[in-house]
Formats: C-alpha cells, structure tokens, sequence
C-alpha cells in the first residue's frame, strides 16, 4: 500500500537518488540549456515522500503562494510507474494545499515527456504552451513548455 507522509532530514539521500534515476531517463528526451543562474525560490516550502513498507519510492517538492501551491518536482522512481504513485502525491498535495488555503494548484512541464497526459488524468488543465529556449530536444530542437493548473 502506498502512503505518503511529510518529508524527515534523513530522507534526503532518497529523494536525491529518485531525483537522479528520473533525470537521466529525461535526458534521453530533452537537455537544459542552463545560463548558470539557479531558479529563485519563493514562499514556504516543503517535500512529500510516498512510500511502500517504509521504502521511498517516490516525492515531490511544493512551494506555497498566496493563493496557489506550486509543483515544483514530482518523482517517482521508474520502477514504481504506472503503480498510482504520482495520483497519490498529487492527492496528499491537494490535501495539503487546501488545508493552507490555496485554491489551485500549478506546475511546469515539457509536452514532449509525456507528463501532460499524465497530470491531464489527474485533474490538470493546460493554460498556457509556448516554445521554450532553456529546454531543448535530443537534436536541439524547441520543446514545448506546458504550464498546467488544477482547481482544488
């Protein structure tokens, strides 16, 4: 059975290493274009993690805003997909959020993953693409960045 709880210290290494496995299987897909500067993070921020028998086998990182809650990452590990791992994240998510007073909640992904169908089943709307210049395909072509909101 999977369950999902709020994320300890010692959960770190796990996290990392799901993080690191999910990474490398996108990679395959797409490639950042990084201009050396790190992503500012703003509100309050905090990780789940989903487990089986006390295993981490999945997690995700929400930032809280004044009336949404980011997605900033969800893994799960590969081995686990298509086991409910990421609906079970997103629903704690859900849970979490509305218990903050967000009234949505929003992510980024790129189209060509395949993610948008994914968080289209579980409840997201697309409302907004564009062609990205930080992210580009295997070739180098553009890829479509997708920003997607669930109401909660």
């Amino acid at each position: 059975m999977i369950k999902v709880r709020e994320a300890e210290p010692n959960d770190r290494h796990h996290t990392a290493r799901i993080a690191r496995r999910v990474k490398a299987a996108i990679q395959k897909v797409y490639q950042v274009q990084s201009n050396g500067s790190k992503p500012r993070r703003r509100g309050k921020h905090q990780r789940l993690v989903a487990t089986i028998d006390e295993a981490i086998i999945g997690t995700v990182h929400l930032a809280h805003r004044a009336d949404r809650t980011d997605v900033v990452g969800l893994f799960v590990d590969p081995d686990y997909h298509g086991c409910g791992v990421a609906g079970r994240l997103v629903e704690a998510v859900a849970q979490v959020a509305r218990k903050g007073g967000s009234k949505r909640l929003m992510l980024r992904t790129v189209r060509e993953t395949g993610n948008v169908e994914v968080f289209e089943q579980l409840g997201f709307e697309v409302i907004e693409e564009r062609e990205t210049a930080d992210v580009r395909g295997a070739a180098g072509a553009p890829l479509r960045e997708t920003l997607m909101e669930r109401l909660l």
